[in-house]
C-alpha cells in the first residue's frame, strides 16, 4: 500500500475517518462553467472530471477489497522469528566455514 503523508491530522485515525467520510461521498465536486469559457476547455474538463470519477471509483473498490487486510502496528516485531533467521545465519556460516577450512 503506499504511503501516505498525514500533515493536518493529528493522529492516524482522524486520517482513517476523514478518507472513510470520503469514500461515503462517492461524488467529485462538481466545479461550475463560469469561468470557463470555450467549448474545448469544457470538454477536456469533462474528460479530466470522468477520470477522476474513474480512478475515485477505483481506489473505493481498492479499499474494500484490502479491508480485510491490517498491516502490524509500527515496532510490532515477530521475536521468535528473527532469533529463527539469525540461529539459522549462525549455523550455514558456521558450515561454510568447516567446509572451507577442512572440516574442523
Amino acid at each position: 500500500m503506499t504511503r501516505i503523508k498525514t500533515s493536518g491530522f493529528s493522529s492516524p485515525s482522524q486520517l482513517r475517518e476523514y478518507l472513510a467520510e470520503l469514500e461515503d461521498d462517492g461524488q467529485v465536486e462538481e466545479m461550475s462553467y463560469q469561468e470557463v469559457g470555450d467549448d474545448v476547455d469544457r470538454r477536456e474538463l469533462g474528460w479530466l472530471r470522468k477520470d477522476v470519477a474513474d480512478l475515485h471509483s477505483q481506489l473505493v473498490s481498492l479499499r474494500r477489497q484490502a479491508g480485510a487486510v491490517v498491516a502490524p502496528a509500527k515496532g510490532d516485531i515477530a521475536w521468535p522469528q528473527v532469533a529463527i533467521v539469525a540461529a539459522a545465519c549462525f549455523a550455514f556460516a558456521r558450515l561454510v566455514y568447516r567446509v572451507r577450512h577442512g572440516g574442523s
